[in-house]
């Protein structure tokens, strides 16, 4: 999900999760994240109460910290039911409000590298017990995925990951920026958007190719995308 339209004005997530209450003071990031899990959920068929989840987030709740901010200078108070939602965990508790999963959950925020950092705790999680994970980012645009150990009926692909410093002594480190390894149409859709969410967009293109590809996800890890059939 892109929060910009076709014309360049600002689009506005659906986020079906956030019913009632629960959507009040929430902001684009929030929305954005819950939309594109929701999404996620759909159409790998997966009950929302039954994963665990990683969320990304390069810069946490900065709209509703700015919002405080403001409100502070204008008025010189605060607000109680804003100033719940301007952690950085925010998606990840109104995700578990919403759906009534008590799995665990945790939120990734490492700036420019958070994709690559939110597939690395995916694989952890993996790693411990192979259930399935979801995963989204959000800044300014959205990415979410559905991750588990075992092939299912809805598996679009397979996703290794590999420490740079071993994929470029086995490639002659070829590489370049995130990214740079899969250059395909897709990415077109986050130009302008924040680079952790830009690294998203060659891995989706890669899994959406017949061949597949190498991804640079950050400065020190590498994704091979490997779709099925």
């Amino acid at each position: 999900f892109v929060a910009r339209a076709a014309d360049g004005g600002p689009l506005e997530p659906e986020a079906a999760l956030l019913q009632g209450r629960l959507r009040r003071f929430t902001s684009l990031t929030t929305r954005m994240a819950l939309h594109v899990a929701g999404e996620a959920l759909a159409q790998a068929e997966v009950d929302p109460r039954e994963v665990r989840s990683v969320f990304g987030t390069a810069r946490g709740e900065a709209e509703t910290a700015l919002a405080l901010l403001e409100l502070r200078e204008r008025t010189g108070g605060s607000s109680a039911a804003r100033f719940t939602q301007s952690v950085h965990s925010t998606p990840s508790g109104l995700f578990a409000l919403a759906t009534g999963s008590t799995r665990a959950s945790t939120t990734v925020v490492a700036g420019a590298e958070t994709f690559a950092a939110a597939c690395l705790e995916t694989l952890t999680l993996l790693a411990e017990d192979d259930g399935p994970v979801l995963r989204p980012e959000d800044v300014g645009a959205a990415v979410a995925l559905v991750v588990a150990a075992q092939e299912g009926r809805r598996c679009v692909g397979r996703i290794q990951l590999t420490p740079r410093a071993a994929a470029d002594n086995a490639a002659g480190d070829a590489a370049g920026a995130p990214g740079a390894a899969c250059a395909m149409p897709a990415a077109a859709r986050f130009a302008g958007v924040a680079p952790s969410v830009a690294a998203a967009a060659p891995l989706l293109a890669a899994l959406g190719a017949r061949s597949g590809g190498a991804v640079i996800l950050s400065r020190w890890l590498y994704a091979t995308a490997e779709p099925w059939g």
